[in-house]
C-alpha cells in the first residue's frame, strides 16, 4: 500500500469532516479482515490489471460470498448483464469496447468504490529516466512511478 496515497486521501476526508483511524494489516489478515469476515467501514484496495482485464469477481453479484472479490457485496442486475454479455463475445474489440463504456457508465453512476485516480493515456519515457516500466498502462502507472529518478 502507498502510504502517501493513504495519508493524503485520511487529510482530504478529514478536511470535510470525516474522521478516519486507520487499521494497518499484513496481507493475511487484510484477506481474513477484508475478503473473509467483512469487518470493516472502509476499505483501502489496490487494484491492478491492464486494459483487457476481467472486473467480473469485483462487480458480479454472484461473486458476494466471503474469500470472493465481490467483497462490498456490489449488486447490479444491469451490470450482471453486460458481464455475461462480455463473457459470450467472441472477441471483437468493438463489441467490447462498447460493453466496457456501458458498464462504465453505470459503474460510474452507482459509485460502488471511490477509485482515486486514473490516468487516460499511456506514458512514455525518454532514455535518461531510469526505471522506467516500459509496459505503463494507465491501469498500472503508479504501481511504479515511485522507483524512477533522473540520471545526471
Amino acid at each position: 500500500m502507498n502510504i502517501q496515497v493513504l495519508n493524503q486521501f485520511i487529510s482530504d476526508m478529514r478536511k470535510i469532516g470525516i474522521e478516519i483511524t486507520p487499521r494497518e494489516l499484513g496481507d493475511d489478515s487484510y484477506r481474513d479482515v477484508v475478503l473473509y469476515k467483512r469487518d470493516f467501514d472502509l476499505a483501502f484496495a489496490t487494484f491492478v490489471y491492464n486494459e483487457v482485464g476481467v472486473v467480473e469477481p469485483m462487480f458480479k453479484s454472484t461473486n458476494t460470498e466471503p474469500g470472493q472479490l465481490n467483497f462490498i457485496s456490489y449488486k447490479n442486475k444491469d451490470v450482471d448483464a453486460l458481464l455475461d454479455e462480455y463473457e459470450r463475445n467472441d472477441g471483437r474489440a468493438e463489441v467490447l469496447d462498447n460493453i466496457n463504456k456501458r458498464l462504465a457508465l453505470i459503474l460510474r453512476d452507482d459509485c460502488p468504490y471511490l477509485f482515486l485516480w486514473s490516468l487516460q493515456k499511456t506514458a512514455a519515457a525518454r532514455p535518461r529516466v531510469h526505471n522506467f516500466i516500459t509496459t505503463v498502462t494507465p491501469y498500472s502507472f503508479f504501481d511504479y512511478a515511485n522507483r524512477w529518478y533522473l540520471a545526471d
